[in-house]
């Protein structure tokens, strides 16, 4: 993903995070909030999950007017007329690149999904609406990393069930870290990641890779590109990185044929360097619980220069986590 795609969250909850039931809107009625609603996304594209989107079309028997539609579902052969349909989040990504701004508007699931991309949270808090049977709810965030840019007041009105007030959360620049310093392994690639830091992008995406990274790419796929790692371990006669080109920091919303495209690549270079054993790590998540430099998606194939034991120059080849 574009490190400056604009993704923004717009959402109401009431208490304990609860923003409806399983595949339906939810439980209150606020003229206000659907007239917000209206007005930020009125002109943007929308990524939506397919439940939320049928609810949608359930109540006001159309698509959304005036928006760009784009509808996420693993269906292969869904289709929503006047909508484009993503068949996996990462495809959703692509498909807003170069959107102004693009806004994510349910249900849990693709807000889980939007969280880690996310600038902005719209978000209306409705007060009275208690958790009940079958709710579902909005995905724990860390609090600390928003700070609150507005706030609106309530405004009482009989168009409205429930009172109510509108947040604009805004994520803290220095929350969003891409990069740690800790795991740096030696001073120059220590040296690099503190430019990295002062810059604040992410180092593996493709429009910032070649700054940051001095080896070639060596394939390139469409989801996947492989290159050497710049600071290889000791021991090893090959490391190589395989960097998934759209910015992800987990493991989910990603299409199968992305996987499929990786063991391909993995055969490649197995066949390419003439490893006969080696092993993959897979980095996601929390640098501080994976060892990583950078906080991007990307996959270690190493393998061993020494193998005999009796070696003077024997040395065993660690891969750090945690």
């Amino acid at each position: 993903m574009d490190a400056n795609l604009n993704l923004s969250i717009i959402v109401a909850m009431g208490d304990e995070r609860v923003i409806g039931a399983d595949g339906e809107l939810p439980p209150w009625r606020l003229k206000a909030d659907m007239q917000r609603f209206v007005k930020l996304t009125k002109g943007h594209m929308v990524l939506v999950g397919r439940k939320t989107h049928e609810s949608i079309l359930r109540k006001l028997g159309h698509q959304l007017k005036d928006r760009q539609t784009v509808v996420i579902t693993r269906q292969s052969n869904y289709r929503s007329e006047g909508c484009v349909v993503a068949n996996s989040w990462l495809q959703a990504l692509q498909l807003a690149q170069g959107q102004e701004e693009v806004f994510v508007i349910g249900g849990a699931e693709i807000y889980k999904l939007a969280l880690p991309h996310t600038n902005t949270i719209y978000l209306t808090t409705v007060l009275g609406i208690p958790a009940f049977k079958g709710a579902v709810y909005f995905p724990k965030y860390n609090q600390d990393e928003w700070e609150v840019t507005h706030r609106g007041d309530y405004d009482p009105d009989a168009n409205n069930s429930h009172a109510y007030f509108f947040l604009t959360l805004k994520r803290r620049h220095s929350a969003k870290a891409f990069v740690n310093l800790q795991n740096a392994r030696v001073d120059e690639q220590r040296a690099v990641m503190e430019q990295i830091e002062k810059d604040g992008v992410c180092p593996f995406c493709p429009e910032h890779l070649p700054k940051y990274h001095r080896k070639p790419i060596l394939q390139e796929a469409k989801h996947w590109v492989v290159t050497e790692n710049d600071w290889p371990y000791e021991n090893t006669r090959v490391h190589l990185l395989i960097i998934l080109k759209a910015h992800a920091e987990d493991l989910f919303g990603f299409e199968i044929q992305a996987w499929l495209e990786l063991l391909e690549l993995v055969q490649w270079a197995v066949q390419e360097y003439k490893i006969t054993g080696g092993a993959l790590g897979i980095r996601f998540g929390n640098p501080d619980m994976t060892g990583a430099t950078v906080k991007h998606l990307h996959v270690h194939l190493i393998a061993v220069e020494i193998t005999d034991k009796e070696d003077p120059n024997y040395k065993r080849v660690r891969f750090r986590v945690g």
